[in-house]
Formats: structure tokens, sequence, C-alpha cells
């Protein structure tokens, strides 16, 4: 194994599209979402294990899931662990994890992961890595991992690129957030377009150098702060910083302005467990194409639903459904059409607003 080459596992978001499987207090990367006995986080993590250095894999997630994160991962080493105090989107929790793991190993190459995707293949997945990382080892280049488009499908990211015959790493042309149809439609007839995976391989320095060029005022933040890391004083200095830092992703603050962003075809299965709608198309279904997290279901003439609940030794009786969500975990019932996603965001905010803390 490389001792230079490290993986950094975001896993601090909310959750908020799972809810209310995925609540506040413990959100989806703590959950067996998959139904395996094991969390997303502990899937992706165990994913890493014997390509890198274990002590080389680290987690950044909030200070408040510490301790889920710690009785998940028992055996996590504190330098392993990266506590953000607050969620500031992907862009600063990634500036954060490089100056982190730059200050231990100034040629440290990051191989940049979200917590919630199901890879199959992985000796695939990490051939694709393989090549990613002998191409950033070489150069200032930021690679992202591509997917060849299998549907219509308007949840994703999508990458524009310029084909390199001679080589497998291709220059990106455009990032476009989550297009419509029509769009899509024209995306996957031009041949031109991957989804955007989300993953992202680059030297930390090479991060660190496109940060300060394109978001210059926070970088210089974290440049005052980065001596205290690794220090007691640690969180006490991140929280200011942090209160300084803009909601952003990285798509926006470097990727899509970046002249250094490249992309690898991924030859794999991967799956975003993203919504409960990718979660139902990637599930086993039963001969009326429901799933269910229990077997003592009724389902008359009932058909494409999601029946999730936290009793398990509950009867649930279903009449005439056809395409719900059926969601039902401690101090909230979800009836919703499968296809109304969107309606849970704006159910979320309703209940932030009105300070209903305790469904959320």
């Amino acid at each position: 194994m490389v001792s230079n080459v490290y993986v950094v596992i975001m896993a601090g978001g909310g959750g908020t599209r799972f809810w209310p499987y995925s609540r506040e207090e413990k959100p989806k990367q703590f959950l067996d979402i998959l139904q395996v006995k094991k969390s997303l986080l502990q899937l992706t993590y165990q994913r890493f294990v014997g390509y890198v250095k274990e002590e080389n894999i680290k987690i950044v997630t909030l200070k408040k899931y510490e301790n889920t994160l710690k009785t998940q991962l028992p055996h996590l080493q504190e330098n392993q662990i990266f506590l953000e105090p607050n969620r500031k989107n992907t862009a600063t929790c990634i500036l954060y994890a490089c100056h982190k793991i730059y200050k231990q190993c100034p040629d440290a190459v990051l191989i940049i992961v979200p917590v919630d995707h199901l890879i199959m293949d992985e000796k695939e997945f990490q051939n694709c890595l393989n090549t990613a990382i002998e191409h950033v080892s070489l150069s200032e280049h930021i690679i992202t991992i591509g997917i060849q488009p299998t549907r219509e499908e308007t949840g994703y990211g999508y990458i524009q690129y310029t084909e390199n015959k001679q080589n497998p790493i291709h220059k990106v042309k455009t990032f476009v957030e989550k297009p419509n149809i029509s769009f899509v439609k024209k995306f996957i007839e031009s041949k031109e377009f991957v989804w955007n995976a989300g993953i992202f391989i680059a030297k930390a320095a090479s991060f660190i150098n496109e940060y300060q060029k394109l978001y210059p005022e926070i970088t210089e933040h974290f440049f005052n702060t980065a001596h205290f890391f690794d220090t007691d004083k640690e969180q006490e200095h991140l929280t200011s910083l942090y209160s300084l830092c803009k909601n952003i992703s990285i798509d926006f603050a470097l990727m899509e302005k970046s002249d250094q962003v490249y992309v690898i075809l991924g030859n794999f299965v991967w799956i975003d467990i993203g919504t409960w709608n990718t979660l139902y198309q990637h599930n086993p279904k039963d001969e009326q194409k429901n799933i269910h997290s229990v077997d003592t279901i009724i389902p008359k003439n009932s058909k494409e639903n999601i029946i999730y609940t936290d009793t398990k030794d509950k009867l649930i009786v279903l009449q005439d459904m056809k395409n719900y969500l059926i969601a039902d975990y401690g101090n909230v019932l979800v009836i919703i059409k499968k296809d109304n996603e969107e309606y849970l965001k704006d159910i979320l905010s309703d209940l932030a607003h009105k300070e209903l803390h305790t469904y959320l």
C-alpha cells in the first residue's frame, strides 16, 4: 500500500431525503438503509480497508455525531476523526480535510467520497482509482469519476467531457446540476455526458491551490487557523472559522470554475442511495412490486409501494394503494405518493420554521 494515499469519507449530512427514517439525531449514514446489518458508513469504511492503510481512512462528520461514529466504528483512532462544528456543505468539509491531512503529509493524495454510495465490482472500482491516483501524483489535476447513464435520471449531476482517445483521463467541459428531463434526453443522445459520481481524487496541495485561486477569502482563513489543527484548541478555532464560511458545495465553489478538472469513466455499477426512490429502484421486490422492511404485510391490490417501519412485529394492511411511500418511524407516519419526494423538503422546512424539532 502507498503510504501517502488517504481516503476522506464525508459523513456529516442530515439525510433529510430519507425522513422520517433518517432523523437529525441519527441521519441516514448511521442507518442500515440496505437492510444488510451494516450502516452506510460501515459499508463505505469497509470498502477501503485493505486498499489504503487503515489509519489513512479519515471520516468527516459533525461534532454532535462523535459518539454515534465511535459506537459504529469503535476501532477508529482519534486522528481518523475530523469533527465539524456545523454543516457548511461539501466545499468547506473538503477544505478542512485537505488542510488537516496536508499538515500531516504534504505530498498526500486524497480520495474524497460520499458516504451514501453503493459500488458493485469493487476490484474494477479500485482499478479506476489506481489510474486516477497515478495521474494526479504527476500533475496538479483534480479528477472526478463519471458513470455512463443507464436511464433518464434528473436527480443526478452530469459532466460533459472532451474525449481523449489516447488516455482514460478526459478534460471536463461543463458540470450541470440536476437538469430537467428535456436536457437529460439531449445529454444522453449526445454521448458526451456522464453522471457525476461526486468522487474526487487529487493531491491535497492541488485542492488547496485551486481553493486559493477560486475561493480565496475562506482559504485565507483556513491558512490562518490550520496551525491550531491537531491541538486542544482545534474545535474552538474551527467554530470561529466555520462562522465565516459559506454554505456551498464543492461543485459550485471549485469544480465548475477550475480549469484543472478531469474525469475518468468508471466501468462499475454505481448507485447513489440518496432517496426513497433510488432505494426502491435497487431493492428486491415482492410479487406486487412492493419493497418493505417487514414481512408482516398484506397488500391487497396494492403495488409499487415502499413500506418501511421501525416496528418489526407490526402487521400492515394495504388496500388499493399504488406508488406510495409509507414510512412509519417513531413519532412520524408519512403516507405520500412515491413520486412526490420533493414534498418532504417542504414539510421539513415547515417543521423547522415552526420549531417543531421533535419531528425532525
